[in-house]
């Protein structure tokens, strides 16, 4: 049976270790400017129906369920009723309409989170929030921006550093003045959007309160940019903990990761290298 048709079930467990399927009826939310796509959501126990919108919509339940192995997937595979083509040892293979396949993975792989997790107020994502920086011993400038997909986020700033519009105007400060861009995390969170563009004017506040020149603000800046109380900008961690853009957004350098729900510190955090 294609799933393509059916309304997803999320897999609520019980207290006794029974599942009961409840319906979850989702209704698109229209995207606005750079804000991620979100989807609302009411909880109601009936058999109605609704249009499937995607996989993404399948990984979301599986995340909100915390589906954690193998047999718990095949049990939501036949709950939601698809067609499973295959299994690995963190995903099953769904066979869709035609010659369409597509995986559905567990809760826990890394995969998984970049679908976000249905909750009552919205969908939780993971972000970051970072700084693209350049200074030299008297003058300081930086770009705030929030990401989904640091990766990703990196290599676009890399590709688009000219022209007038989002960092570019930083990347033309610092030529200038013959300095590197480089970036640092400054935040992880996990969250609905509005969580994270709160996040973001925030340390944009913050930023332009330790007198840091933002190039470009008026363009790229995000409304209402206010100073979180006991929010400090952490001068030496960032200087300790930036990367040259070019090269994480290459690959060739390892970013300091920080750890989920937390902000960046005088203490070191463990380093990663993107995928």
């Amino acid at each position: 049976m294609d799933g393509g048709a059916d309304c997803p079930k999320r897999i609520a467990k019980e207290g006794n270790g029974a599942q009961r399927a409840i319906s979850v009826q989702l209704e698109p939310v229209r995207r606005h400017g750079r804000r991620a796509d979100g989807l609302r959501w009411n909880r109601r126990e009936s058999s109605s129906h609704s249009t499937m919108t995607g996989k993404k919509d399948y990984q979301r339940l599986i995340n909100a369920g915390a589906i954690a192995d193998i047999a718990g997937l095949l049990t939501f595979a036949a709950e939601q009723g698809l067609t499973v083509a295959k299994r690995g040892d963190a995903y099953i293979t769904i066979k869709g309409s035609g010659p369409r396949r597509f995986r559905l993975f567990l809760a826990s792989h890394s995969k998984a989170g970049k679908a976000g997790v249905l909750t009552a107020s919205g969908v939780l994502y993971d972000f970051w929030i970072y700084a693209l920086v350049a200074h030299d011993l008297i003058e300081s400038a930086c770009y705030i921006g929030q990401t989904r997909g640091v990766a990703r986020r990196m290599r676009e700033h890399w590709k688009r550093r000219t022209g007038e519009r989002g960092s570019s105007p930083l990347f033309d400060w610092a030529t200038e003045r013959g300095l590197t861009v480089h970036v640092v995390l400054l935040q992880a969170l996990s969250g609905i959007q509005s969580d994270a563009d709160r996040a973001e004017a925030e340390w944009l506040a913050c930023a332009a309160a330790a007198g840091y020149e933002l190039p470009g603000v008026d363009v790229w800046a995000p409304r209402g940019a206010r100073l979180r109380p006991g929010l400090v900008w952490p001068s030496a961690a960032v200087r300790s903990s930036n990367r040259p853009l070019e090269q994480v957004a290459a690959g060739t350098t390892r970013l300091v990761r920080l750890a989920k729900n937390s902000e960046l510190v005088g203490d070191r955090p463990e380093e990663f290298r993107l995928e």
